[in-house]
């Protein structure tokens, strides 16, 4: 029996004061037929949603992160997701294991909004 082929999905983490930029971009990302993790869509009344988070950042093939003019330090589940994204991005040794990691700076937001670790990303 062939194998099913595997659906790659991209994480996207933001706060939910940006959750408007957040819905707006999941749109035009499976419009170009990406699966996009949106936690608000994607988490259940009763699921674990940390568990649920934790497996998602660990099998995605990208994570995005939406910094709006509130910043991400302040943050403290999108700061808990950055982590284990940089985790996965920084741990690995072959360059093909690491995550890729997609900062966006949304209007009124700043590079020195992202922390340290970020600044060395294209954002």
């Amino acid at each position: 029996m062939p194998e099913s082929p595997t659906t790659e999905q991209i994480f996207l983490s933001y706060s939910h004061v940006d959750e408007q930029a957040a819905i707006k971009l999941r749109s035009l990302l499976e419009q170009e037929n990406f699966s996009v993790f949106r936690d608000a869509d994607s988490i259940r009344l009763g699921d674990n949603w940390m568990q649920s988070l934790q497996n998602t950042i660990q099998a995605c093939s990208a994570f995005i992160l939406l910094v709006g003019r509130e910043g991400i330090q302040q943050k403290r589940w999108v700061g808990a997701e950055l982590e284990a994204a940089l985790s996965r991005k920084l741990s690995p040794h072959a360059d093909h294991e690491r995550l890729a990691i997609f900062p966006i700076l949304l209007p009124d937001a700043a590079t020195d909004d992202l922390p340290v670790f970020l600044r060395q990303i294209q954002s």
